[in-house]
């Protein structure tokens, strides 16, 4: 018997019992569910199960006997067996197929008393062949979904109450306000991207008087995961505009026209950058992005964007007012630790004293930044 056990928290009785895909699952996308993560044990009693993938897992061979058998039982290396009780169990899962792992964890209904999971990208035309993938969380207590579109489907399927639960950041890792770094990158365009927009920018930037700063490979795997959000957060403080589109929005066959925002609205915000790009049409973003000018829409085809950012630059107290208005806003609501408290609320469990310290925390430099 192996039980895959880590503390995040060795000073305390761990009331919290935190699944994570971390060592199976390296993808870039999974930055945030990891940063989430971080926080969480950073501001709770917390125990981590990390399961590692088999001996042969990340060989070509493992890789490819794993495609294969998507469809079935994982494997890792070892058992899971939660031997301790706990008040609640926690797993963020990105996608349905991270739900596979639910049914290898031994005793979690009989030494957990709530069950929680949250499932991070799931749209919902693409919930009835995630059906039977979904039917785990039959036996939780609730179910929390990052799209606020799929929130009535997955509660259907799953036959559990289910939440919406807005991404966010570590707004204290993307914070600029104690640091102050000068603004060398104009424009900083990480991950997907209008193609239009991109080669205009491109186009500007060989004029040789303007840094910008775009992604060169796709879908890559990232060496740790700490470390590229570290980076993320060093490159958008040092960013003076920052594009921000829908999540997939160049991917109509999965979204079937819905618009949710993903993580590149928060992280562009806590950063100070001033976001360029479209603004999604959902509730969720007029409620959590209401403050003015919080996404300045720009062409998909790039045709405005120079004439754009001259526009802006000539303003120079309107750009310094988004700016602090972006990261007082990330302070005050889009830290990962706010969306900690919704989960305890949501099943009935007080907040630890660290949880408080760090809004404390929060709160106190947002008032920093706004009185600048």
């Amino acid at each position: 018997m192996v039980t895959q056990h880590s503390r995040s928290s060795p000073g305390d009785a761990a009331r919290v019992l935190l699944f994570s895909m971390r060592n199976l699952r390296d993808h870039v996308a999974r930055g945030p569910g990891y940063e989430f993560e971080d926080v969480i044990c950073r501001c709770d009693s917390v125990d981590v199960i990390a399961p590692a993938p088999p001996a042969e897992g990340n060989s070509r061979i493992g890789r490819y006997f794993d495609r294969i058998t998507a469809g079935q039982t994982p494997r890792i290396d070892g058992r899971i067996v939660v031997e301790k009780e706990y008040e609640l169990f926690f797993a963020f899962c990105l996608d349905p197929q991270d739900l596979r792992y639910m049914n290898l964890i031994e005793g979690l209904s009989q030494k957990c008393r709530r069950l929680v999971c949250v499932v991070g990208e799931l749209w919902p035309g693409m919930i009835a062949q995630a059906r039977e993938r979904l039917q785990v969380l039959r036996h939780f207590d609730c179910v929390f979904s990052n799209f606020q579109s799929s929130v009535e489907a997955i509660q259907d399927a799953t036959g559990r109450p289910c939440y919406f639960l807005p991404p966010a950041a570590d707004a204290l890792l993307f914070c600029p306000f104690h640091v102050q770094p000068t603004r060398c990158i104009d424009v900083c365009n990480i991950g997907r991207r209008p193609a239009g927009l991109h080669q205009a920018l491109m186009k500007r930037a060989e004029c040789g008087d303007f840094f910008y700063v775009y992604d060169t490979i796709g879908n890559f795997p990232v060496l740790d995961a700490r470390e590229h959000r570290s980076l993320l957060a060093n490159l958008i403080k040092r960013s003076r505009y920052f594009v921000a589109y829908p999540a997939k929005f160049d991917k109509p066959g999965e979204t079937r026209g819905l618009e949710e925002f993903g993580s590149r609205f928060f992280e562009g915000a806590a950063g100070g950058a001033v976001l360029v790009g479209a603004p999604p049409r959902c509730a969720a973003y007029d409620h959590g992005f209401d403050w003015r000018d919080a996404v300045i829409p720009t062409a998909a085809d790039g045709a405005q964007i120079a004439a754009l950012i001259a526009e802006l630059e000539s303003d120079v107290r309107r750009i310094e007012r988004i700016r602090r208005d972006n990261v007082v806003n990330s302070l005050e609501r889009h830290d990962w630790v706010y969306r900690w408290r919704d989960v305890l609320d949501r099943v009935g469990l007080p907040t630890s004293s660290r949880l408080e310290e760090r809004e404390a925390r929060l709160r106190s430099m947002a008032a920093i930044g706004a009185a600048c």
